[in-house]
């Protein structure tokens, strides 16, 4: 006489039925789903949406975003380059500078260096990151 502690609860989806890509709901949450507005297009969709930067976005939109992130141009590459080298050399020239006033030569301005490096790398490739940059 065994009888199940929790009715109403359906039993847990097997592990292969698990995916991360899209969320996709049942019941309730279904009919309340129909009523959302992609914060990029305005327009209301209902059933799959998307995650975007913590707003919610269409199929549509989030296609257009994701394919806006894989593929950044070609120059903005040659420009990061660029501007990164120049970075490096003003900072080889403010250690240099120090090392030769002061007669110091003071590790914490490596740091500086790279700060220096990072951020004239997103600069000129229009805040783009990621291995690409």
């Amino acid at each position: 006489m065994a009888s199940d502690p929790t009715p109403g609860l359906q039993p847990l989806p097997a592990a292969t039925d698990l995916q991360f890509e899209k969320a996709e709901f049942t019941g309730d949450a279904a009919e309340q789903s129909g009523n959302q507005a992609c914060a990029a297009c305005k327009r209301l969709f209902g059933g799959q949406y998307y995650h975007a930067q913590g707003q919610l976005v269409c199929p549509a939109c989030a296609e257009r975003i994701q394919s806006g992130q894989q593929a950044p141009p070609k120059l903005s590459l040659a420009r990061a380059a660029l501007y990164g080298g120049g970075a490096g050399l003003l900072g080889c020239i403010i250690y240099a500078t120090i090392a030769i006033l002061f007669d110091l030569e003071i590790g914490i301005i490596a740091i500086l260096v790279g700060y220096l490096v990072g951020k004239a790398i997103r600069h000129a490739s229009g805040g783009l990151g990621g291995r690409a940059q």
